[in-house]
Parts: C-alpha cells; structure tokens; sequence
C-alpha cells in the first residue's frame, strides 16, 4: 500500500504496535495529504515533515521528531511500492533526529521502491547514519536528491558516499555542505573528483561542497572532474589559482552552466576571470546561475555577492 490513506493506517497501526501516541505534526500532514486525494485524485503524494515549519493550522511549531519517530516512519513507509499511489519526497530538515534515526532511514532506503527525494538536512546523523545511508545508495536505485547538509558527516562517510556515487546511476543532486572535517589534505575533495572521473554516465546535476575547506589544489582538481556538472563551491578557502582553474572549465566544456563561489579568497585574477565569463566578448555565464557580479573601481575588478539556491 502506498496512498496517503493507507500511510495514514499503516501509521497509526505501528503506533499501535509499539504503543507510542501517534505524533499531531506527522499525523496533521497525512490527513492533508488524505483531503487532497479527494480533492484531486493522484498517482503520488508528498510528506513535509520540516522541524523549523509551523503545524497545519499554524498554530505553534511542530514538536521535533527523533530517532524513536525516523524509526516509525522506517517501518510504516517500507510498503511503498509502484503498485500503488506512492510517497516520492520525504522532508524531514532540521528535526532532532540522530545516529539511530538515520541508520532507521537507510533501512527504509533499502526496500523502499518509490521516495525520489529525501532531505535531512540539519539532523545530526553524523557519521554513523551518513555511513548506513552510504551503504543503503549501494541498493536503491530510485532516489534522485539527497541533502545531507548540515548533518555532521565526517571524512570517513564523505569518502564512502563518493566511492558508492562510483557506480550509482540515478541521484542527480547531492548536498554535502558543512561537514565535521578534522583535516586539512583535502581528502574528501579529491575522492570527489576521482569519482566525477570515474563515474562518466552519472546524471548528477548538481553538487554542493560548500563550507568543506576546499584550498586551491582541491579546487583544480574538481575543475578538471566538474566540467560537466553543475556545483557550487561557496565559503572554501579557494583562491586565485583554483577559481581560475574552474572558470577555465567552464570555457572547455559546454555542459557546465552554474558555479557559485562566493566566500572564497576573490583575488583580482579570479575576479577577472569570472568577469570575462560574465561579461567578456562572448558570454558563458549566465548572471542567474552565480551568486557573484563584477564590478571596477579604479580599473581593479571586484565580485559583490548576490543571492544564491545555496
């Protein structure tokens, strides 16, 4: 079963189980998803679970959901299967949910046939759910958009989601902003790189590295893996070199149509290539698809910040 009717039962039926009080917040969003099917008949169905949004009434905010509701929701969402109406994205940003919670996902990512989008960001999964969710990406071939931003990775599971995205053939866009780095080798960034070489069929779109203390060697080496992708590389600590190396990509290979970079060392070499692709006599960079603007103050080319999808 996978419409939001039967969700609904499936819920209460393993609250039920595990004799814990259904939660309102989970509980007001499925009986929305349930009003709308009447409404409009549909073949999939949505569940914004976000910790920071108000409840359905936008009375208070929602209680928080933890590990003991991600375990819940694991076992109450397995059955969705193409055989029926389907969940296709699962939001559950900035909720309490830890290390348990996160590995209760994975489990749910390994039999689940239908979720196409899945974002945690903000939970504190840390390494150990990042790890699991790694190892359930080896399996499940529908999910198209993972966030886990913000979500304490540290460089063992970065690695191991770089190595599993070696051979995964269907996620397009990845966040992995903001993790828990205790090096300065550029470990991770490299791993990124050999991957995006390696994996020549991936339909990855878009990949957000920001905040993971990206230097200019990191950034070259990307530079030569990203010329066909999109990604944003805002608040590292690339300078001249390395944002040159990426404006050079993108004039070597067409495919390549969005780079945020704001944050790193804007060096005037770096600001003048970004100029050239914004503003040179032939154009490359649309001003849409950057989070920089070029600007001259006696003849020195500066970047002023614009606002970003990151």
């Amino acid at each position: 079963m996978g419409d939001a009717a039967s969700t609904k039962e499936d819920y209460l039926k393993v609250c039920a189980e595990l004799e814990k009080e259904p939660d309102t917040g989970i509980l007001a969003v499925l009986n929305s998803a349930v009003d709308d099917s009447f409404l409009d008949p549909i073949i999939e169905f949505d569940l914004f679970l976000h910790g920071n949004k108000r409840n359905e009434r936008n009375e208070m905010y929602r209680r928080r959901l933890t590990d003991e509701d991600a375990s819940i929701l694991y076992k109450t969402l397995r059955s969705n299967t193409f055989e029926t109406v389907c969940l296709q994205w699962l939001v559950l940003s900035y909720n309490d949910i830890g290390p348990a919670g996160g590995e209760a996902i994975a489990k749910g990512l390994q039999v689940n046939e239908t979720l196409g989008k899945l974002r945690l960001n903000g939970n504190k999964i840390k390494n150990k759910g990042g790890m699991a969710i790694a190892g359930a990406l080896q399996v499940n071939t529908m999910l198209e958009e993972l966030d886990l931003g913000e979500t304490d990775q540290e460089i063992e599971s970065i690695i191991a989601m770089t190595t599993v995205l070696n051979l995964n053939n269907t996620l397009k866009s990845v966040n992995l902003n903001r993790p828990v780095l205790f090096t300065r080798q550029e470990e991770t960034t490299v791993h990124v790189a050999k991957m995006l070489k390696v994996n020549s069929n991936t339909p990855l779109e878009v990949l957000n590295l920001a905040y993971n203390r990206i230097e200019d060697d990191g950034a070259i080496a990307l530079a030569d893996a990203l010329a066909a992708y999109n990604t944003n590389l805002t608040t590292n600590n690339i300078a001249g070199d390395g944002l040159c190396a990426v404006a050079k990509a993108m004039r070597s290979n067409g495919a390549l149509h969005a780079v945020y970079i704001w944050g790193n060392k804007l060096e005037e070499p770096a600001c003048r290539a970004f100029q050239d692709l914004l503003d040179g006599p032939v154009p490359r960079l649309d001003p849409s698809n950057t989070d920089v603007e070029p600007y001259i103050v006696d003849g020195v080319v500066y970047l002023a910040r614009l606002s970003s999808p990151f």
